[in-house]
C-alpha cells in the first residue's frame, strides 16, 4: 500500500514506501511541517503566514503561500493535500508522522509495568533521527515547536531513566544521563537522577562531586540554593543510605528498641499541609480530541511556567477538554490542583479578588489571615505558592486582566485557560476547538447510547452527528435524549432536527440548551457587532468573503473587517481564511432567530435584497472573463443594474470558474430563498442570476439550478409574492426552459420558452429588454422543437430570434441566433438551403466568433459544419470536423461540449467504416470512451445517453456485440426517462439486430 513518511524529528524529509528520502526548500517544507504536525486537519493560510513570518510579512504573501503548496503537490502525490474552505489539509494518517507519534506517546498515561513502561519511552526516543527538530526550518512557529519537542524530549529521556534505575539498569545509563547533565545544567531532577546511578554503581565521591558542582552553578548563575530532591540525595548518601526512587520523600529513621521513640519535633506552622485536589469528575462519555489532549499535557508537563489556552465558541466542549487534560496530568503536579470558574461569558464575571480568596483557603491558609484587598491576596498567593508545583485551571476565562492575578509563580506550576475569547495573555500553547472530528462525533454518540442501538443504526448515526453540527454539546443533548428514549430510532432524532425552525428547540434537555450557551457569547456583543452578526445571518448562506459581507452588511470593507474580526473574537464566526468568514451551523440557526426579534422586516429585506445584488454583479463578471459566449444573453445595459461591484477576486479566466464553482451552492440556496422570501428587487437579480448561469453549461450542472428557477418562475408571475413586472416573469420562464432542455420532459421545457415569448410580447416595444427576451425565448423554442423533430415549427421559430435579435442592434447575438437558424436548417429534411451552404456559412460564422473571442460560438459553430457534413453523407469530413472542435474545447476548459463532439466524431466514424475491421471503428472507439467518461463529470442525462449510444453501437459495428449490450441498454433507458421515444425506438431495433442469434 502506498504510504509516506513525514520525518520531522531531526532533519526534515519525506519518503515515500520507505524509499529515498525526498527533500525540498526550507520555506516550503516547514508548510509541509505545520500541515503534517496537524495531519486530517485544516490549517487556515493565515495561520501558515503566521508561522512563516513575523510581523511583517511580504505583500504578495498570499501568492507566495499557494505558489508553495502546489509545488507540495506536484512534489507529493497531488490529493495528498486537500483544499477545504477552513485551509489546506494533509491527508494522510497522523501515525505516519513522527512528531505526532512521538507526541502521541509522551502525553500518554504511565504503564504500571516498568519494563513495558521503558519499552514504551524507548521507542518514542527512537523516532528521533537527531538532535534537533525541525532542523533548520524558518519561522515563528517552527521555533516554537523546536523548542516545545526539544524540551518535551528531554523530560521523556528523564522518565525514560527513571524507569531504568527502578530496572537496576544504573551502570548501562550512566553515559547517557551524563551527556544529558552536561546539556541541562539547571535540570535539579536530572543531576539527582545521575547522583542515584552513580551511588549505585558505588561511586559515591562521583555522586558527591556531581552534587557540589550542581550547587555551585545554581548558585553561581542563578542565585539559588539546591532544591529539596538533590538536597535529599545528598544527605542520603552522606549516611550511606539509598536515596530510594526519584521523587522520594527521606525513611525515617528506625526506633530504637531500648528507648521509647522521641517526640516529633512541632511543625513550622500550626496550619496542617493541605494538598487541594479540586478538579471535577472527567466525564464517563469524553471521546476524540487526542491531538489536542497530548499537545496540552506534553506542554504543561514540560515547560517552565506554562500555560495552556483553550478556545472555541460555546459547546465546544472546552471545559471537559480541560478536565481531561488536568486529570492526564496530575501526578506531575503534587503541591495541589486548583479550579476556577470564572464566569467570563455571563453579566457578572467572577471577580479575581473572590478567586484569590477560594485558592487561598484551599492552600491551607487560615480564614482570618486572609487580607481583605486583590492586591494583598494576591502577594500573600505569590507566596504561598512560589516553591509549590501546582495546576490551576482557570474556567471561562474573560480577559488578561481577570486571569493574570491567578497565574502561579513557581517555574514548574503550570495554568490551564478556557475562554470563549482570545485572550491576550502570555501562553506556552494554544488549541482552537472547531467541532468534532465526524468519527469522533459518532463515538461520541455510541459511548451515550451504546454501541449495540448505534450499529443497527449506523448511517443514521452519522446523519445525525452531521445535523448536530459536531459541536459536542449538540451531540451529548441528542444522544442523552435518545438514551433516555430507549425505543426511539436515532433516524426519528435526525428527523427532528431536519427543519432550522425547530432545531434549537430540539436541542435542549435538563439544563442543557445550545441557545443558551450562544446567548452567553450575544450578550457580550457592543451594539454594532450584535446588529453585524444578525444581519449577516439573513440570506442562507455560512461563509462569506469579505466583499461580500461588506456589502450584506452596508459597511465600508474596513469597518466590516474590523467588525467581522471582532466577532471572530468572540468565537461567533471563524475565519477558514484571510478576508473569509463564517458561520457554524448551528450558530447561524440562533442568528437568524434574533434577526426576527432584532431587525425590522425592511432591514432584513434590504440584506437580502444587497447579497442578491453581489452576487448578480459577481456572476456577470465571471462570465464576461470566463464565457464570453454568454455576453449576448447579459441583456442590454441597464438591465437590473447592480450597485455592487461583485467580487473583487474575480479576475481572470481561472478565478472566475473557480468562483462559480465554489459558490453554486450558495448561488442556488440564495436563489430559493429570494423566491420564498418575495422582494422583487432581489428577486429581479437573482432572475438575471439564473438566466447567466443557465447560458453557461460548461461550468454549471443545469439540474443544480432547477428548484431554483421553479420557485422563481412562480414567485415573479403576475400576482405571485415576488412579481415586479412581465419582463421579469419572462426572464424566469426563459431560464427555465434552459434549465429543463436536457431534462426528461421536454414538454415542460418548450411551455416554459413558450410562456417567455408570451409575455415578452405583450411588453413594450421600445424597451430593449423585450427583444432580447423575445431572440432567446424563439431561439428556446426552436430547440426544444428540433429535439421533438417538428424542424418546420423549428426554423420558424429560429427565423423569429434572428429577426428580433436584429432589433437589439446586437450584433454577436444576430450572428449567434442566425447559427440556430442554419441549425434548424441542416436537421430539417425538407430544408430550404443545401447542406454545402450550411457548411460553408457555418464556416465562415466560425472565424467571425474566432475573431471576437467568443470561444464557445466558435467551438457550437464547428459542431454545426459537422452536422451539415454527417447529414450530407460525408462522415469522414464530418469526423474531422468534430475532432477540431473537440480540441479547442479542450485547449479551453469546456468540458461539456468537448463531451458533446467526442460521441458526435464516434457517431461518424461508426458511419464511415465499412466493415467490422476498419481502422476507423478504433477511432470510433476512442472517441465513443472519452465521451463516456466526460458524460460521467458533466451529469447531464441526455449527454450520457448519446455517449453511451455512440459506444454501443460502435461495439456492435466492431463486432463486439456482448460488450456493446450494457451501453446500449443504459442509454435505452435514460432515452426512455427522458420521453425521447423516437431515440429509444431506434436503440430499441439495434438491440433487437444485436441480440439475434
Amino acid at each position: 500500500m502506498d504510504a509516506y513518511r513525514f520525518v520531522l524529528l531531526g532533519s526534515p524529509a519525506v519518503s515515500y514506501n520507505g524509499g529515498r528520502a525526498l527533500t525540498m526548500p526550507p520555506q516550503q517544507m516547514a508548510i509541509l511541517a505545520a500541515l503534517a504536525l496537524r495531519a486530517g486537519t485544516p490549517v487556515s493560510a493565515e495561520e501558515i503566514i503566521d508561522g512563516l513570518y513575523d510581523e511583517s510579512p511580504p505583500v504578495s504573501v498570499a501568492n507566495m503561500i499557494a505558489n508553495y503548496v502546489m509545488r507540495l503537490r506536484k512534489s507529493l502525490a497531488p490529493s495528498l493535500i486537500v483544499r477545504t474552505p477552513a485551509g489546506y489539509l494533509l491527508d494522510t494518517d497522523p501515525a505516519d508522522v513522527d512528531a505526532s507519534a512521538f507526541l502521541r506517546a509522551a502525553g500518554s498515561p504511565a504503564l504500571d509495568d516498568p519494563q513495558a513502561e521503558a519499552a514504551r519511552l524507548s521507542a518514542a526516543l527512537d523516532l528521533w533521527s537527531g538532535r534537533i527538530a525541525l532542523a533548520g526550518l524558518p519561522g515563528p512557529w517552527c521555533a516554537r515547536q523546536r523548542e516545545s519537542l526539544t524540551v518535551l524530549r528531554e523530560a521523556v529521556r528523564q522518565r525514560w531513566f527513571d524507569q531504568q534505575l527502578a530496572l537496576g539498569q544504573h551502570a548501562e545509563i550512566l553515559s547517557d544521563i551524563a551527556g544529558s547533565c552536561t546539556d541541562h545544567p539547571y535540570a535539579e531532577h536530572l543531576h539527582a537522577t545521575h547522583m542515584r546511578a552513580l551511588l549505585r554503581c558505588g561511586r559515591q565521591a562521583e555522586a558527591l562531586q556531581v552534587y557540589r558542582q550542581v550547587r555551585h552553578t545554581l548558585a553561581e548563575e542563578l542565585g539559588i540554593d539546591p532544591g529539596q530532591e538533590l538536597v535529599h540525595v545528598h544527605d542520603a548518601i552522606l549516611r550511606g543510605d539509598d536515596p530510594g526512587p526519584p521523587f522520594a520523600v527521606p525513611r525515617p529513621a528506625a526506633p530504637a528498641l531500648t528507648s521509647p521513640p522521641a517526640p516529633a519535633p512541632l511543625p513550622p506552622s500550626t496550619e496542617p499541609k493541605i494538598v487541594p485536589h479540586q478538579l471535577p469528575a472527567p466525564p464517563a462519555d469524553a471521546t476524540g480530541r487526542l491531538e489536542h489532549l497530548a499537545q496540552l499535557a506534553g506542554t504543561l508537563r514540560t515547560t517552565d511556567h506554562a500555560v495552556g489556552l483553550i478556545t472555541g465558541m460555546g459547546g465546544e466542549g472546552k471545559s471537559t477538554l480541560a478536565t481531561l487534560v488536568a486529570h492526564a496530568v496530575v501526578e506531575d503536579f503534587p503541591d495541589g490542583r486548583l479550579w476556577a470558574s470564572l464566569h467570563g461569558a455571563s453579566d457578572a464575571p467572577a471577580k479575581p479578588g473572590d478567586i484569590l480568596a477560594d485558592f487561598l483557603l484551599a492552600l491551607g491558609v487560615a480564614p482570618e489571615r486572609l487580607p481583605e484587598g486583590t492586591r494583598e491576596r494576591a502577594a500573600l498567593y505569590r507566596t504561598v505558592t512560589a516553591d509549590k508545583r501546582i495546576l490551576v485551571v482557570l474556567d471561562d476565562a474573560a480577559d488578561a486582566t481577570q486571569l493574570t492575578p491567578l497565574l502561579p509563580p513557581a517555574p514548574r506550576s503550570a495554568a490551564l485557560i478556557t475562554s470563549r475569547t482570545r485572550v491576550t495573555t502570555a501562553v506556552s500553547t494554544a488549541v482552537v476547538l472547531d467541532g468534532m472530528e465526524q468519527s469522533e462525533a459518532q463515538g461520541f454518540i455510541t459511548a451515550v447510547i451504546g454501541e449495540q442501538r448505534a450499529q443497527a443504526e449506523p448511517a443514521d448515526v452519522a446523519a445525525l452527528a452531521a445535523a448536530c453540527g459536531h459541536l459536542p454539546l449538540a451531540l451529548r443533548i441528542m444522544a442523552t435524549r435518545l438514551a433516555q428514549r430507549p425505543r426511539w430510532s436515532v433516524r426519528s432524532m435526525v428527523e427532528r432536527l431536519s427543519s432550522e425552525d425547530r432545531l434549537l428547540g430540539e436541542l435542549r434537555t435538563g439544563d442543557l440548551s445550545v441557545d443558551r450557551a450562544f446567548e452567553l457569547s450575544y450578550d457580550q456583543l457592543t451594539p454594532a457587532q450584535a446588529a453585524a452578526f444578525v444581519t449577516l445571518a439573513v440570506p442562507k448562506v455560512h461563509e462569506w468573503s469579505l466583499a461580500a459581507a461588506a456589502t450584506v452588511l452596508d459597511l465600508p470593507e474596513v469597518q466590516a473587517e474590523t467588525v467581522l474580526e471582532e466577532l471572530v473574537d468572540t468565537a461567533l464566526l471563524t475565519s477558514p481564511g484571510p478576508g473569509r468568514y463564517a458561520f457554524h451551523d448551528l450558530v447561524v440557526a440562533y442568528a437568524r432567530t434574533k434577526a426576527v426579534h432584532r431587525l425590522t422586516d425592511e432591514e432584513r429585506t434590504a440584506a437580502l435584497a444587497r447579497a442578491a445584488d453581489f452576487c448578480h454583479a459577481s456572476v456577470r463578471t465571471a462570465l464576461r472573463l470566463a464565457a464570453s459566449g454568454v455576453i449576448p444573453y447579459l441583456g442590454p445595459n441597464g438591465d437590473v443594474p447592480t450597485v455592487s461591484p461583485g467580487a473583487p477576486d474575480i479576475v481572470d479566466n481561472a478565478t472566475a470558474v473557480a468562483w462559480i464553482r465554489a459558490q453554486l451552492p450558495a448561488l442556488v440556496t440564495l436563489s430559493v430563498q429570494v423566491a420564498a422570501e418575495g422582494d422583487r428587487h432581489a428577486a429581479a437579480h437573482t432572475v438575471a442570476l439564473l438566466g447567466l448561469l443557465s447560458c453557461w453549461r460548461d461550468a454549471v450542472p443545469m439540474g443544480a439550478l432547477l428548484e431554483a428557477a421553479e420557485a422563481l418562475a412562480v414567485a415573479t408571475a403576475p400576482g405571485g409574492r415576488a412579481y415586479s413586472d412581465d419582463l421579469v416573469h419572462g426572464a424566469a420562464c426563459c431560464a427555465l426552459g434552459a434549465l429543463r432542455f436536457l431534462g426528461p420532459q421536454p414538454a415542460t421545457s418548450l411551455r416554459a420558452f413558450q410562456d417567455a415569448v408570451r409575455y415578452a410580447d405583450g411588453s413594450p416595444a421600445d424597451d430593449p429588454r423585450t427583444h432580447h427576451l423575445l431572440s432567446n425565448g424563439h431561439e428556446g423554442v426552436s430547440d426544444v422543437l428540433i429535439r421533438l423533430g417538428d424542424y418546420p415549427a423549428a426554423h420558424h421559430h429560429a427565423r423569429l430570434s434572428t429577426e428580433a435579435a436584429r432589433l437589439t442592434g446586437h450584433e454577436a447575438l444576430v450572428r449567434q441566433q442566425y447559427i440556430a437558424l442554419l441549425q434548424a436548417q441542416a436537421w430539417d429534411p425538407d430544408r430550404e438551403m443545401d447542406l454545402g451552404t450550411i457548411a460553408a456559412q457555418a464556416r465562415e460564422s466560425a472565424v467571425w466568433f474566432e475573431q471576437a473571442g467568443n470561444r464557445e460560438m466558435q467551438i457550437a459553430t464547428l459542431v454545426l459544419v459537422g452536422a451539415a457534413h454527417l447529414h450530407n453523407a460525408q462522415p469522414v469530413e464530418a469526423a474531422d470536423v468534430y475532432e477540431q472542435a473537440a480540441a479547442l474545447a479542450r485547449a479551453f476548459d469546456r468540458g461539456t461540449i468537448e463531451t458533446v463532439c467526442h460521441y458526435r466524431a464516434a457517431e461518424a466514424y461508426t458511419a464511415a467504416a465499412s466493415s467490422p475491421r476498419d481502422a476507423l471503428l478504433q477511432r470510433a472507439l476512442a472517441h465513443a470512451e472519452a465521451a463516456v467518461e466526460g458524460a460521467v463529470l458533466c451529469g447531464e442525462d441526455l449527454i450520457t445517453a448519446r455517449a453511451q449510444q455512440a459506444l454501443g453501437k460502435a461495439l456492435a459495428r466492431a463486432g463486439r456485440e456482448t460488450a456493446a449490450q450494457p451501453h446500449l441498454h443504459s442509454a435505452l433507458t435514460l432515452y426512455t426517462s427522458l420521453a425521447m421515444t423516437q431515440d429509444a425506438d431506434r436503440i430499441s431495433g439495434i438491440l433487437a439486430s444485436v441480440d439475434a442469434p
